[in-house]
């Protein structure tokens, strides 16, 4: 009886596996990126309740997180691996970075699954021979029309800059969106970015001058390799960037762009799934290959259209509106234009009174009733003033008023929220309490002279919140006067610019810094040969100029993928950081190669000392992600002024000294002898 019990069990779920299926999602974009997130949204949200009810096993993989680990026969060796035990019946593509890797192998690794991917309009043409057995696509429109509004928005645009990423599947959408763009009758000039460093990227954005805008595509990896979440760049160059910036993803409105012909990476997902149901349920994969219906919706950020000055009649009808809220004029703009009426009216009906009075045209009942008209439109006035109060209180300015003396008396709720002070604490106080030490005492003795005459003062404080924290503020500070011209009162408007001024310190560090190690750049180490040259020269003393060069760390990049590479240069470097004296410099510039500038150095004997110690610190083993990486050390020494007599002579003859070093069988160091 027992053994019939498990053979039933056994036959019972024989027949239910045998109906179970499975799928294979491989994403092609980052799970850090906003887009690959709300497509799966878009996909889970359809897919799920399916794949719960028809007994259907989903698998996901990431071809981009992979290829930053493994090259393709090592990802070959990873699928072949990971799914021999089991047959995908489909293979669901969502973008086309995993397509030429799939068709490479798809033969041995999934031999009997169906294939169907969501390839972007604008870059089909690159894989057409490629194409799995059916795709879907966008209409591939909202590129060129994004940029028709842009035209329609700026009528004098002299020229577009398309910002792009460095990986070819960026640059062939850039490429195809560039040529469809120049076909356009009133075309401005395109300048393609698609080959910087970030760094420089930060630079050209600042530079761009007026009668220009920005079209960007997600900026994921820049010309050194180095690799970022798109919307954080976007948000940087929103804050540095002195033109408009456009793009056609939905998910960058709100984050810097004024808006366009937006796709929708949920409305993808849906629809994806969508078609993989329908494969699913028997239509053959091969048998729907069109383009989907439009995936797109016009969205505008009208703070973005507010801030460059865009007519709003630019706006294409049934647009979606984010940040749509009231100007304060716009808000109040009737009770101000009806206190402006009724303080006219005022006038003219008290010089009418006056006048009335003085020829007794009048009698003194109608003058009363004219008196009590005059007090009730007195206290409609006084309402509408009310509501200019309000107005002032809920601005999103900081506002600070103070007497001629400059003893604070009024403060915004703003200003309270910003500056962590409420208005009874800081009443009766000057503004000096918000002092930081960022200005001298001349620059506020401008400030007054500029009010004392009866001028409008502008300019930039930075100053101290109470909680310590220093915030820049763009001040407009204006006198008000009295009925008799002289000044009551000084009335001060203030901007919060403190991300912007941190966006500016930001661009300068990353000038003469590197982003990756934080140490500075050949830009800033020229700068310091420059000031060793000239203190040796007043001091009669030597310096010596110290090119590394690590050993084998190419080998580590690309067993272990550039992710672990970039964590071995910031231990290296940190390592390299850790051997200076405060005297001493430390610098990367570029790729695994390293300066060290080393004052005051009495002899050889004493670089040797230091490099052989640096050589053997280095090139201990490391820690990265739980990896064993070992690396070594090649260094080349030239020394100021005994064998280099300029800047360039020191860079060129360390160089020499450093490839000597590998020669000889790399981890060493070589003292540059010009007498050899």
């Amino acid at each position: 009886m027992t053994r019939l019990i498990v053979l039933f069990i056994f036959l019972m779920s024989s027949f239910a596996f045998a109906d179970t299926r499975n799928v294979l999602l491989i994403n092609s974009y980052s799970w850090k990126l906003p887009w690959q997130n709300q497509l799966e949204d878009g996909f889970f949200s359809e897919f799920k309740p399916y794949s719960i009810s028809n007994n259907i096993n989903l698998y996901i993989e990431n071809i981009v997180e992979l290829r930053t680990l493994m090259n393709d026969e090592e990802m070959y060796r990873y699928f072949k691996n990971k799914y021999k035990s089991m047959q995908i019946d489909l293979v669901i593509q969502d973008d086309a970075a995993s397509v030429p890797f799939v068709t490479k192998y798809k033969n041995d690794l999934f031999q009997e699954a169906q294939f169907f991917s969501y390839i972007n309009a604008n870059i089909i043409q690159s894989v057409k021979d490629i194409l799995p057995d059916g795709y879907m696509t966008p209409l591939g429109t909202e590129h060129v029309e994004t940029i028709r509004i842009m035209l329609k928005q700026m009528p004098d645009l002299e020229k577009i800059y398309m910002i792009s990423s460095s990986l070819d599947t960026s640059r062939i959408l850039s490429n195809s969106v560039l040529e469809k763009v120049k076909k356009l009758d009133d075309a401005p000039e395109i300048i393609l970015v698609d080959d910087i460093a970030y760094v420089e990227l930060l630079k050209l954005v600042s530079k761009i001058k007026d009668k220009s805008a920005i079209y960007y595509f997600p900026f994921l990896k820049d010309n050194t390799g180095k690799r970022f979440i798109p919307i954080n760049v976007l948000e940087t160059l929103s804050k540095i960037s002195n033109v408009p910036i456009y793009s056609s993803w939905e998910t960058f409105i709100g984050k810097g762009i004024v808006g366009g012909k937006l796709l929708h990476a949920r409305k993808v997902g849906e629809i994806l799934a969508k078609n993989t149901i329908k494969i699913l349920n028997g239509a053959p994969a091969d048998t729907i290959k069109a383009k989907e219906a439009d995936l797109t919706a016009y969205m505008f950020d009208m703070s973005q259209i507010k801030k460059w000055k865009i007519s709003e009649k630019t706006i294409p009808e049934n647009s979606v509106l984010i940040n749509n809220k009231p100007s304060a004029w716009d808000q109040y703009k009737h009770y101000i234009l009806t206190t402006v009426t009724i303080l006219i009216l005022q006038g003219l009906l008290i010089f009418a009174l006056i006048i009335a009075r003085k020829k007794s045209l009048i009698s003194e009942e109608k003058f009363q009733e004219s008196n009590r008209k005059l007090e009730k439109l007195l206290d409609i006035s006084t309402d509408k003033v009310r509501t200019l109060s309000r107005a002032i209180e809920q601005s999103s300015s900081l506002v600070l008023i103070t007497d001629t003396d400059g003893y604070i008396e009024y403060v915004n709720s703003t200003f309270e929220d910003v500056m962590g002070y409420k208005l009874e604490e800081i009443k009766g106080e000057k503004p000096k309490i918000f002092k930081s030490d960022s200005h001298d005492d001349e620059y506020y003795k401008r400030l007054w002279m500029t009010l004392k005459n009866g001028d409008d003062w502008k300019g930039e404080f930075i100053n101290i919140k109470k909680s310590g924290d220093k915030i820049c503020v763009l001040n407009t500070i204006t006198p008000v006067n009295d009925e008799e011209g002289s000044p009551s009162h000084f009335v001060a408007v203030q901007t919060d610019i403190t991300s912007r001024k941190e966006a500016e310190e930001m661009i300068q560090y990353l000038a003469y810094h590197d982003p990756l190690t934080d140490l500075p750049s050949l830009r800033l180490a020229r700068n310091e040969i420059k000031s060793a040259i000239a203190n040796c020269n007043r001091h009669n003393t030597k310096f010596a100029l110290m090119y590394i060069d690590l050993d084998d760390f190419k080998k580590v990049n690309d067993s272990l993928g550039h992710d672990a590479g970039d964590e071995l240069l910031k231990q290296a470097a940190q390592r390299i950081r850790n051997m200076m004296r405060d005297t001493d410099t430390a610098a990367r510039i570029g790729g695994d190669e390293f300066l060290i500038i080393q004052t005051d150095v009495k002899d050889d004997n004493y670089i040797s000392v230091f490099a052989t110690k640096i050589i053997e610190y280095v090139s201990q083993p490391y820690d990265v992600f739980g990896n064993e990486a070992q690396i070594g050390l090649s260094m080349g020494v030239a020394v100021y002024p005994t064998t280099a007599l300029s800047q360039d002579e020191l860079l060129k003859f360390s160089d020499n000294a450093m490839y000597e070093s590998k020669q000889r069988g790399k981890n060493q160091y070589t003292i540059y002898n010009n007498q050899k």
